[in-house]
């Protein structure tokens, strides 16, 4: 996590005036808790100036209506048990054998109290989060995949694009 950290710090440092001209896609959760979100959407606004770029928010549309070449995704789901994206699940497919919706990987240590955390284990009633976030009458697992990762999949293969055709 240090050495992340240090990366993200020269990294901002780099880009600090300059503009980013090749086209680049940076998806975020608004309930990452991991990194500031809005730091990001405001570098993308300023420093990512390919036409072509794009910024995938997934969460609430207000705070972003000024951002140019985003792509807001609700992350409040109730039909899939979906409160908020978490910092990992842009990431993964709902198929992915070990974080997907079905996956071997369910991470109940989400911020529950310990009674939470055992009734997500036993898999009662479960609705999926960002870490921290509480509800009354939920119990939250960390969402672990995107419900949305097609159209991800669909806007990297845009972004890619070389001479009219797909890198593969």
């Amino acid at each position: 996590m240090a050495e992340y950290s240090k990366s993200a710090v020269t990294f901002r440092e780099k880009i600090a005036h300059k503009q980013i001209t090749i086209p680049t896609l940076i998806a975020v959760s608004e309930a990452d808790s991991i990194i500031n979100t809005h730091a990001i959407a405001d570098i993308f606004s300023k420093n990512f100036s390919n036409p072509n770029s794009k910024f995938i928010w997934y969460g609430k549309k207000e705070n972003l209506s000024l951002l140019k070449r985003k792509k807001t995704y609700s992350m409040f789901l109730t039909s899939q048990k979906i409160s908020t994206a978490s910092h990992m699940s842009p990431l993964f497919s709902p198929s992915n054998y070990y974080y997907g919706k079905n996956g071997e990987k369910l991470i109940c240590k989400n911020s529950l109290d310990d009674t939470q955390t055992e009734l997500c284990k036993r898999g009662e009633n479960i609705w999926f989060s960002a870490w921290g976030y509480k509800e009354k009458g939920k119990v939250h697992a960390r969402l672990t995949w995107n419900p949305y990762f097609d159209a991800l999949e669909n806007e990297i293969k845009q972004i890619i694009k070389i001479d009219g055709s797909i890198v593969r």
